[in-house]
């Protein structure tokens, strides 16, 4: 997430499950991933780019 979003990134425990849910629901295998099998690394690249991208998301070095 740090790579693709930023270190600032504010991510709570729910927002980790949610992608790791949304990951496994759009066919995404951890042992691939694991694996270095690039279809999954991209598969977990765009859930979480679209997860940064979506409305609320706040990072550490903006103004509340």
């Amino acid at each position: 997430m740090d790579h693709l979003l930023g270190g600032d990134m504010i991510a709570t425990t729910d927002d980790f499950l949610k992608i790791r849910v949304i990951f496994r629901k759009l066919g995404g295998q951890w042992v691939a991933l694991q694996n270095g099998d690039i279809v999954h690394i991209l598969l977990l690249e765009k859930v979480i780019t679209a997860w940064g991208k979506a409305p609320g998301r706040k990072r550490e070095t903006e103004d509340t």
